[in-house]
């Protein structure tokens, strides 16, 4: 049982640590108590605590760095940082974990202007975060094509899939991973002929292969329709009706052929 001293002690330091976490994350706050702490010592009060708080920021900016490479060689150094400032003010460090930092650039991008006047650059973060979640997803047992073989015909059109847990869809209206290919391999980097941003609406799958390496394709319209049918809890009879609106005439079999495409890829896990 800790006797009363050690809990008053216990209970300082909390009120001692949350307060100064107030001020580095949030200088804005009143910093009376935490400069009445830190009275003693030769380094001037606003001074440590704007070591701290600086140290803060660019924890956090590197951390963006390195989540989201693509943008930073987009933006320049200066530009990036100067992002990472405003990202942080609106949207604060909430995880315990700061490869979480940064999951709503995207949207920051979209919305926060000057950015929204490149609608590329949040496409690129996007596109960025999804194959920053194909490496540490969690992992889940893949459906094979042995499972699928055995089951019984008659229970094929109540068959239900999960996809897994390090797939993401995307729609991007922009070249996307070719610009992400230029500003991240070093020799495309350094090629004079750089390729621009240009207008190329497509669907996109970003996902973790078996071999545990990040893999990416462009959709079909129905293949994006049946995904997206898939995702909502469809059934396999559900996505032969789905393709059959699509025009296709032979819908149980193409539907048949995806199904084996996306297990042979290792996106889906059964119900």
């Amino acid at each position: 049982m800790q006797a009363p001293e050690q809990r008053s002690s216990e209970r300082r330091l909390h009120d001692w640590q949350s307060a100064l976490q107030t001020c580095i994350v949030d200088p804005r706050q009143d910093r009376a108590q935490v400069r009445a702490w830190l009275q003693a010592g030769q380094v001037g009060v606003d001074t440590r605590l704007e070591i701290y708080a600086n140290a803060y920021v660019m924890r956090l900016t590197e951390a963006l760095r390195c989540n989201y490479p693509a943008v930073f060689h987009a933006l320049g150094d200066e530009d990036f940082a100067i992002m990472a400032r405003s990202y942080l003010d609106q949207y604060p460090s909430v995880h315990a974990s700061i490869r979480w930092f940064g999951d709503a650039l995207s949207v920051f991008l979209q919305h926060r202007q000057p950015y929204g006047q490149a609608p590329v650059l949040g496409e690129l973060a996007a596109f960025e975060w999804a194959i920053r979640h194909t490496i540490d997803a969690a992992d889940a047992d893949r459906l094979t094509v042995d499972a699928l073989l055995s089951v019984p015909a008659e229970s094929w059109s109540d068959l239900q899939f999960d996809l897994h847990p390090s797939v993401t869809l995307l729609s991007l209206q922009w070249n996307v991973p070719q610009l992400w290919h230029a500003l991240t391999d070093d020799a495309a980097f350094r090629s004079v002929a750089k390729p621009e941003p240009v207008r190329q609406p497509a669907h996109w799958l970003v996902y973790r292969k078996p071999d545990l390496v990040s893999g990416w394709h462009s959709l079909t319209a129905m293949e994006t329709a049946a995904l997206d049918r898939l995702q909502q809890g469809a059934t396999f009879g559900d996505i032969c009706e789905c393709i059959a609106m699509h025009g296709d005439p032979d819908a149980a079999m193409q539907a048949a052929g995806l199904l084996r495409l996306w297990v042979e890829q290792g996106i889906l896990v059964r119900r």
